[in-house]
C-alpha cells in the first residue's frame, strides 16, 4: 500500500512538472526571440535553453518508467536510463552555465582563455565521469531492498563534493569578475546569492532526507525536492536576463555580430570587453540612447597612423617651391634633374 502511495506521488510530480518546464520552455522561447531581435542571443542562453529542454527528456522518460512500472511492477530499463542520462545532461550544463557567467563570457568577455577553457573541460570530464561511476555502481552492486536513492551510495557523495568544488570556483569567478567590471554588480549579486542557494539546496536537504526520513519515503521526497530546485533555478534566469526596460539586472550590453568582428579583427579586445557606459539603462529602455558611432569602429587607431596623418595635413598646408612644384610636373625626372637641359649646355660647349 505505501509502495503504491509513493509511486502515485512520483507520477504526480512528473505529470505536474512536466506541464510547467514546458511552459518554462516556451516562456524562454519567446525571450530568445526578443533577444534575437535586438543581437543579443549570446550562447550563455542557448546553454540554458539546452538545459531546460534535457530537463523536458529527463522528465518525461521518467514519468514513462514509471508508468510501466504501475503497470507490470518493472518498468521500462531503456526509459529508465535515457532519463537519467538526460538528468545528466540538464545539470551538467546548468553548472557550466553558471561558471560561464561567473567568468563574465558573453557579459564581460567574448572568449575565454585557453587555459581557462582546458579547467572547465577538464571538470565537467570528471563531473561526467563521476556520474557514469554512479551508474555503473547502481546497475551492478545497489539493493533496491537497502539503497532507494542515488545519493545514498558512496559516488552520490562524490556528486555532492563535486558540486561543492563548483561552488567554490563559481564564487572565485565572481569575485574576480567583479573586480574588474563593478558597474556589473546589479547582475552579478542577485546571481550570486540565489545560485549559491541553489547549488547548496539539493545536498543539504538529501543529507537531511538520508538521516531523518524514513527509507520508504526518502525517493520521492528527494525526487520531488530534485525537481522543485531545478524549477526554481531555471526560472530565476529567465526573469534574471528578461529583455525587459523595468529589467535593471539585464547582463547584455555587446552584441553577438560585435564580438564576431572582434574575434576577427582584434582577438585581444574580445578577451575583455569595454566598461559598460548604459548608465543602467538596458537596450530594451527607451531612455537608452546607443552610440552608433561605434557601429563603424573596427579597429582602435595607432599612435603612429594618428602620426602619420598629421604629417601628410602639416605638408598639405606647406607653401611650394618652384623645386618642388618641378617634382610634382615631372616625378620620372625628380632623381636626376632636367637631362635635357644638361643635353642642351653640353651641345652649346
Amino acid at each position: 500500500m505505501r509502495c503504491a502511495r509513493v509511486l502515485a506521488d512520483i507520477l504526480h510530480l512528473d505529470i505536474a512538472f512536466f506541464m510547467v518546464f514546458s511552459l518554462l520552455l516556451g516562456l524562454s522561447g519567446l525571450v530568445a526571440h526578443k533577444l534575437q531581435q535586438k543581437d543579443l542571443f549570446h550562447t550563455t542562453f542557448k546553454i540554458y535553453m539546452f538545459s531546460i529542454a534535457f530537463e523536458i527528456v529527463y522528465v518525461l522518460f521518467n514519468l514513462a518508467h514509471y508508468g510501466q512500472y504501475s503497470v507490470d511492477g518493472k518498468g521500462s530499463r531503456a526509459c529508465r536510463y535515457i532519463a537519467r542520462i538526460s538528468e545528466v545532461f540538464s545539470v551538467l550544463s546548468f553548472i557550466l552555465l553558471l561558471i560561464l557567467l561567473g567568468k563574465g563570457y558573453t557579459i564581460t568577455r567574448g572568449r575565454l582563455r585557453q587555459s581557462t577553457t582546458i579547467k572547465i573541460t577538464i571538470f565537467m570530464c570528471v563531473y561526467t565521469i563521476a556520474y557514469a561511476s554512479v551508474f555503473i555502481w547502481e546497475a551492478a552492486d545497489f539493493d533496491p531492498g537497502k539503497v532507494l536513492y542515488t545519493y545514498q551510495s558512496p559516488g552520490g557523495y562524490v556528486l555532492i563534493g563535486l558540486r561543492f568544488l563548483a561552488w567554490l570556483w563559481f564564487n572565485y569567478a565572481i569575485f574576480f569578475t567583479l573586480k574588474n567590471y563593478p558597474e556589473k554588480r546589479v547582475f552579478y549579486y542577485p546571481l550570486y546569492i540565489v545560485y549559491t542557494i541553489w547549488f547548496a539546496a539539493g545536498p543539504v536537504v538529501i543529507l537531511v532526507a538520508n538521516f531523518a526520513l524514513e527509507p520508504w519515503k526518502r525517493e520521492k521526497i528527494a525526487h520531488g525536492i530534485e525537481l522543485a530546485i531545478a524549477f526554481f533555478g531555471f526560472t530565476f534566469f529567465v526573469v534574471l536576463t528578461r529583455p525587459s526596460a523595468a529589467n535593471k539586472n539585464f547582463p547584455y550590453h555587446v552584441r553577438v555580430s560585435k564580438i564576431g568582428i572582434m574575434a576577427v579583427k582584434n582577438p585581444e579586445e574580445a578577451n575583455n570587453f569595454d566598461h559598460d557606459r548604459t548608465g543602467g539603462h538596458n537596450m530594451f529602455d527607451a531612455s537608452y540612447t546607443p552610440d552608433f558611432t561605434d557601429l563603424f569602429i573596427v579597429e582602435r587607431p595607432q599612435a603612429r597612423d594618428t602620426a602619420t596623418m598629421n604629417d601628410m595635413f602639416s605638408a598639405a598646408k606647406r607653401p611650394k617651391t618652384q623645386e618642388s612644384m618641378n617634382i610634382e610636373a615631372f616625378p620620372h625626372q625628380a632623381d636626376t634633374g632636367f637631362p635635357e637641359k644638361e643635353e642642351a649646355k653640353e651641345s652649346n660647349q
